[in-house]
């Protein structure tokens, strides 16, 4: 199923509901394509943005999913095992009221080439939480931008939870205290194979939106990201 060129809004929950209720998009054991949506403004119980639960494996791509309450983007898979790889391509998830991507129970996630920045919760967050799903996350966070946000940047919330890979990411200005520690990385352990901190090829440079005020986060022609455009090079 391929669903494209759409904008997606309004969406509402209620108490009584199942968690998906009020998300743009709600995917359950599928693998669906969801390439150059607007989901925006929609005010979901766990996510209003995209909600990815049980076995699914889509592929976001060029999506801009902004303005929603709950968060951006969720995945789970709830079981004991890992679920199969979710990506996130070349999408925005901004001014989310909430985290941007929350990988939780089992879940997999690639996010590359993405912009998180200026959610009010974490920008990349990740836990296996309690319950059945009890399996470790795997997360991959290249080529991307994670800024601003009023959580963490990078967060692993349960020690051992979550294997991240991180590479050629520019993480900064990200707030949030966890435990006593500030900023951008946090719940990693140095040494730790899974999460010792900084990937790399990580940065942490003010990226220089264009004007992130008014929604346009590509980049200024002052970024030092620009300078990172080089053949062979980590990227921007």
């Amino acid at each position: 199923m391929i669903i494209e060129d759409l904008t997606i809004t309004g969406g509402s929950f209620n108490s009584v509901a199942v968690e998906s209720t009020g998300a743009a998009v709600y995917v359950n054991s599928g693998r669906p394509t969801l390439q150059r949506l607007n989901l925006i403004e929609n005010d979901g119980n766990a996510v209003g943005g995209v909600d990815v639960y049980f076995f699914s494996q889509p592929l976001i791509s060029k999506c801009y999913i902004a303005r929603n309450s709950g968060g951006g983007t969720f995945i789970e898979t709830d079981t004991g095992v890992p679920g199969p790889e979710a990506e996130i391509r070349e999408c925005t998830i901004v001014d989310n009221q909430g985290y941007g991507v929350s990988v939780i129970k089992g879940g997999r996630a690639v996010i590359e080439n993405c912009t998180v920045a200026y959610n009010d919760g974490d920008g990349v967050r990740s836990e296996i939480t309690l319950g059945t799903g009890v399996a470790k996350c795997y997360v991959t966070v290249r080529r991307s931008i994670v800024s601003h946000n009023a959580g963490g940047g990078i967060v692993r919330r349960l020690t051992l939870g979550t294997c991240y890979t991180l590479e050629c990411n520019d993480v900064w200005g990200n707030a949030g205290v966890t435990g006593g520690v500030q900023g951008n990385y946090q719940g990693y352990s140095p040494g730790d194979p899974c999460f010792s901190g900084r990937g790399a090829g990580d940065v942490s440079f003010d990226p220089l939106y264009q004007d992130a005020t008014n929604g346009d986060y590509t980049l200024s022609a002052q970024s030092p990201l620009l300078q990172l455009c080089e053949p062979g090079s980590c990227g921007a």
